[in-house]
């Protein structure tokens, strides 16, 4: 496991606005992955007030290799009802014009969280009238009634992330199914077209160039309009290992090359996460 960051990947100190921003999400109650995933980029988002929801609370019943979120017990937690409607107060109060709303898994409800994505995207609507909404969903127990629910909403966007190569995917991964991910765009592109779709690629990992480049196809054969790719940077010791530190060359190169593939929007970067600068890419894809 390689532990020394290069220069490309260390970040500045987050600056004094970011703590602002998170006395207001405290106050309401609302969480975001960008504290709880330990993202990178936290500082640097929170002083462009740009910042992804995490609902559905703080523990996942899955357990992602990749992932700093902490385990869920298997004794079922109550849904917090009210939990989009703060989410909806927080984008109001802030400001909030393109909002980013993720989740945990949630394999112990019956709908894998969807009515709840739904509720959210709802409120926005109501108390957040222009605000753009983007969604980046876990599987919902592999069910497409479920994911109906919240197609029915029509968000902006809906990403969902296969995270790795096909080949590392058990390893990365378990308890997932990159044929259902791949299913779960064509789904989204036969019931509601006008949705752009978005998903995301660690590197890093041990995959092979060749691997990443099938990945992508595979993505946008199915449906998938928009794709990032970032560096992988384990969370902590007991995380999946880092193979390599990918230069910034190659991300550019990936970038090209997923652009020759035929995406409508890429960003590709050691320190690109799937919600960073998300409306950015939103307009790029020809988002309005």
């Amino acid at each position: 496991m390689i532990n020394r960051l290069p220069e490309w990947l260390r970040q500045p100190l987050p600056v004094r606005s970011s703590q602002d921003f998170s006395g207001t999400l405290s106050e309401l109650r609302v969480n975001t992955v960008c504290r709880e995933a330990a993202c990178p980029n936290t500082g640097v988002c929170f002083s462009r007030r740009q910042l992804s929801f995490l609902i559905l609370g703080r523990r996942c019943t899955r357990r992602c290799a990749f992932c700093d979120i902490a385990l869920r017990p298997a004794e079922r937690e109550p849904q917090d009802r009210l939990e989009p409607g703060r989410v909806a107060a927080a984008v109001s109060r802030l400001g909030i014009k393109y909002a980013v709303i993720t989740s945990v898994t949630r394999d112990d409800l019956p709908d894998g969280g969807a009515s709840v994505f739904a509720a959210a995207v709802r409120n926005l609507r109501e108390s957040a009238s222009g605000t753009r909404v983007e969604l980046l969903i876990p599987d919902f127990g592999r069910s497409f009634a479920a994911l109906d629910l919240v197609l029915e909403q029509k968000p902006e966007v809906i990403g969902h992330n296969i995270e790795t190569v096909p080949a590392l995917f058990k390893r990365v991964k378990p308890g997932s199914d990159p044929g259902f991910s791949l299913a779960l765009f064509r789904r989204i592109k036969t019931r509601q077209p006008g949705i752009l779709t978005k998903s995301s690629l660690m590197l890093g990992m041990g995959e092979k160039t060749p691997e990443v480049l099938d990945a992508l196809r595979l993505l946008k054969d199915n449906g998938c309009d928009m794709v990032t790719l970032g560096q992988y940077i384990a969370p902590s010791g007991a995380a999946f290992p880092v193979a390599e530190f990918v230069v910034p060359e190659r991300f550019r190169a990936l970038e090209d090359a997923a652009r020759e593939i035929g995406f409508k929007a890429v960003f590709s970067g050691p320190l690109v996460r799937s919600s960073f600068m998300a409306e950015t890419l939103f307009k790029e894809a020809g988002g309005a």
